[in-house]
């Protein structure tokens, strides 16, 4: 079906472009790049060719779900068809105290979820290495706001910083699972980076 020359490719490239942007649905950070066996074809054969056992996926995604396979209800992964874990944040970030240098992320599931649900969100989180993922993107844009939050802190003080933090946070609350929503929301949650600490990203005195 993947072969650029079988009889199917057409149906493989349509498949494979079914994500807005091309995004990879399964960390919504990568290209896509391949479509993924929900369930490994090793194992189930016959869903093989099934478009919904087929989901477009960033490399990073393909390589680390690899051959796994949910043994029970427990073990499962977000299913992008069936399931809809994107009406509610279930990712939260902390900075790695002292340093601002690195924000780490983690799973914190709403509480009224069903114990199969968060299961479901932990296992999909870890499966997917999506705190490496998020901590990659967040850590890099970090480095990048040191002068903006200097420049606004200078005229504005802390007020103006938590402003900032917290305007380019509600741009992105429709996708409050995504590294940058979550980026922005942690810093502005946090008094000690908006009245200053945010100084110490790449050290005092970089």
């Amino acid at each position: 079906m993947s072969s650029s020359g079988g009889a199917a490719r057409s149906f493989y490239d349509a498949l494979r472009s079914q994500t807005a942007n091309s995004k990879c649905p399964l960390c919504g950070v990568g290209l896509v790049a391949a479509l993924d066996h929900h369930l490994p074809k090793a194992r189930y054969p016959y869903l093989a060719v099934c478009p919904y056992n087929l989901i477009p996926a960033c490399q990073h995604c393909n390589t680390a779900k690899g051959m796994k396979y949910p043994a029970n209800a427990y073990e499962q992964t977000i299913h992008p068809y069936y399931d809809d874990f994107s009406q509610e944040q279930w990712i939260i970030g902390a900075i790695a105290s002292p340093s601002p240098d690195v924000l780490n992320f983690s799973v914190l599931a709403p509480p009224h979820w069903s114990t199969v649900r968060q299961a479901k969100a932990h296992r999909h989180f870890s499966v997917m290495k999506l705190g490496l993922v998020y901590s990659s993107n967040a850590n890099d844009d970090l480095t990048s706001l040191k002068k903006s939050l200097a420049m606004i802190y200078e005229h504005k003080g802390p007020t103006g910083v938590w402003d900032y933090l917290r305007f380019e946070e509600m741009r992105r609350a429709e996708t409050p699972n995504s590294w940058d929503h979550i980026l922005y929301q942690t810093l502005a949650n946090d008094g000690w980076f908006i009245h200053g600490g945010f100084i110490n990203i790449g050290g005092p005195s970089a």
